[in-house]
C-alpha cells in the first residue's frame, strides 16, 4: 500500500479512537453543576460546615429567614438529562443564630446564639436528635473569670489524644470585648476558659497532637496567628504580613503543615506553614479582588480553593486548584449574585462540593456547586476559565 495512503488511514484510525474532547462526554458521567435551592431561604450571617454521607448525599444546618435553626439534607439525581437538587428536613432546633454546625465523632455539634444572648451547644447524634446540651457557660465564666455579659463562639476543634474540645470566639465584659477560648469536654462540661485581646475574636481554632491549638485573632487591623496551650507554657504570636492587613478566614493542618487562608489588599492568600521550623510560603491565587476566600487540603502537593470575585458590580463565584507555581485550573460562576461562601468538601469517592449563600431581590438562599477533582464542569454551562 502506498505510504502517504497508510499514514492517512492511521490519521483517521487516530482521530476517531480518540475523541477526548470534555464536552462530547455523557452529562451523567461526573456530576457537575451550580444550583440555587430557591426551597431553602436562609439568613445571609449564618455559619455552617456541610457533611457528606456519600457522593450523592449532604447534611448542612441551616438558619432560614426566621432565625428558626433545621438540618436539612440534600439528595443530588440526575433527571431528564439534568441534575436535580432535592431538600429534606430531618429536624428543628429552636429559634437563634447559627454559628457552627460541624461532626463530634460519629455524630454532630451544633453552636446557636439565642435571641437572649444566651450561648447554647448541642450534642447531635446520628438520628439527628439532640442528645446533650449546655448553655450555662456564662455562670462557669462568671466563676472562674469575671463578670460577663455575653459570650459568642464561632468554632470548634477537638482534640485527638484527650477528651477536650477547644472553642474560638470572644467574650463581653465590663464595657470591652475580649478573644477569648473555651475548653469543654465530650460531654458538653467546661473546663477552663481564657482570654486573649481586648476589641478581637478568634475566628478559628485548630488544635494540634502536641496538645498545643492555633488560634486565628483578628481585629480591625488583621489577623494574627496564636500557638498556645492550657498554661500559656508555649505561647508565641506570630504577624501575619508585616503591614497588618491580613484578615485570616480559617486554618487547618494537613501533610505536617499549617494552612491559614485569608485576604490581603483584597487577594485571596494562602500561607503554608511548616509546623516545626515556622517558616512560611505565600500562595496566591489570580483573580483580583477577593473578598471571600476558603481552602480544602485535597492532595498530598494542591489546595483547592473557592471564593466571591467582585466583577464589574456583580458577585461572582470562582473555584480553583493551587499548587505551588499558580493554579492548575480555575472556574468562575457568573449565575448569581453571591454573597458568603460557608464550606468546600471533597466528597468520600469523587467530586468537591462549595456551598454559599445566594442573594435575589433581598432575600437570600443555599447555593451548590459541585465539580469533578480535576475542574472540569462537563454539564455547568456557566462556568469559564478564570486563570
Amino acid at each position: 500500500m502506498n505510504p502517504i495512503k497508510i499514514l492517512i488511514l492511521l490519521f483517521i484510525i487516530v482521530a476517531i479512537s480518540c475523541n477526548l474532547d470534555k464536552w462530547d462526554l455523557p452529562e451523567d458521567g461526573v456530576p457537575n453543576y451550580s444550583t440555587t435551592l430557591t426551597s431553602v431561604e436562609v439568613k445571609s450571617s449564618m455559619k455552617s460546615n456541610t457533611i457528606a454521607l456519600s457522593d450523592e448525599e449532604f447534611l448542612i444546618a441551616i438558619e432560614d429567614e426566621n432565625s428558626t435553626i433545621e438540618l436539612i439534607s440534600i439528595n443530588q439525581s440526575f433527571v431528564d438529562n439534568d441534575w436535580q437538587l432535592d431538600d429534606q428536613l430531618l429536624n428543628s432546633y429552636g429559634t437563634g443564630q447559627l454559628r457552627f454546625f460541624d461532626t463530634l465523632d460519629n455524630q454532630y455539634l451544633l453552636g446557636i446564639l439565642s435571641a437572649s444572648g444566651e450561648f447554647n451547644i448541642s450534642r447531635i447524634d446520628e438520628s439527628f436528635n439532640v442528645i446533650n446540651q449546655n448553655n450555662a457557660f456564662e455562670t462557669f465564666i462568671d466563676t472562674a473569670y469575671n463578670n460577663v455579659d455575653s459570650i459568642d463562639f464561632l468554632n470548634f476543634s477537638v482534640a485527638k489524644n484527650s477528651d477536650e474540645i477547644i472553642l474560638g470566639g470572644k467574650v463581653h465584659t465590663q464595657g470591652t470585648s475580649f478573644s477569648c477560648v473555651l475548653s469543654i469536654d465530650r460531654d458538653l462540661n467546661p473546663l477552663w476558659f481564657k482570654t486573649y485581646f481586648e476589641n478581637s475574636i478568634i475566628t478559628d481554632v485548630t488544635m494540634l497532637d502536641d496538645g498545643t491549638y492555633l488560634l486565628l485573632n483578628s481585629d480591625d487591623q488583621g489577623t494574627d496567628l496564636i500557638r498556645d496551650d492550657k498554661t500559656s507554657s508555649n505561647y508565641k504570636k506570630y504577624n501575619l504580613s508585616n503591614d497588618q492587613l491580613f484578615f485570616g478566614a480559617e486554618s487547618f493542618v494537613a501533610d505536617g503543615k499549617i494552612y491559614l487562608t485569608g485576604i490581603h489588599n483584597q487577594i485571596g492568600r494562602l500561607i503554608e506553614v511548616d509546623i516545626i521550623t515556622f517558616s512560611a510560603f505565600v500562595n496566591e491565587i489570580e483573580i483580583y479582588p477577593v473578598k471571600e476566600f476558603a481552602a480544602l487540603y485535597f492532595s498530598s502537593d494542591n489546595i483547592v480553593t473557592a471564593g466571591i470575585h467582585s466583577e464589574q458590580g456583580g458577585e461572582e463565584l470562582f473555584s480553583s486548584e493551587l499548587e505551588s507555581l499558580g493554579s492548575q485550573w480555575c472556574n468562575r460562576y457568573a449565575d448569581e449574585e453571591y454573597v458568603e461562601i460557608l464550606d468546600i468538601i471533597g466528597l468520600p469517592i469523587k467530586g468537591i462540593l462549595i456551598s454559599s449563600i445566594v442573594e435575589d431581590s433581598g432575600q437570600f438562599y443555599l447555593h451548590i456547586t459541585r465539580i469533578d477533582n480535576e475542574g472540569a464542569t462537563f454539564t455547568n454551562i456557566y462556568s469559564e476559565n478564570c486563570i
